[in-house]
């Protein structure tokens, strides 16, 4: 099994929410958006260093930006969509496990 750590996982599912549009700026926000948690950039940089290390992660230059730089775009390859599918697989089996009593909070 492949196995995401809960900030792979965030950084993926920002990725896949983004489509064409995820870059370091856009992927930092997403995951604000998503979680309610200020991601350090150094965090985010390093995680998607891995995740593309992995084989999870395709990266390509993007167009410019206004300071001149261009940007690196990130999208999920197929073996990062089989760690995804994995890890949801993996929360559900653990879920499914608990007592209902814990989705109520009581």
């Amino acid at each position: 099994m492949k196995k995401l750590t809960v900030i792979e996982e965030a950084v993926m599912l920002a990725i896949y929410r983004l489509k064409d549009n995820a870059y370091s700026v856009t992927i930092h926000q997403e995951i604000l958006d998503m979680t309610g948690k200020d991601m350090i950039i150094g965090t985010l940089f390093n995680t998607l260093k891995q995740l593309h290390h992995k084989g999870y992660l395709l990266k390509k230059t993007g167009k410019p930006v206004k300071s001149g730089k261009s940007i690196m775009l990130y999208q999920i390859s197929n073996k990062g969509i089989e760690a995804l599918e994995q890890t949801r697989a993996m929360h559900s089996r653990i879920w499914d496990e608990m007592p209902k009593v814990l989705y109520r909070g009581g």
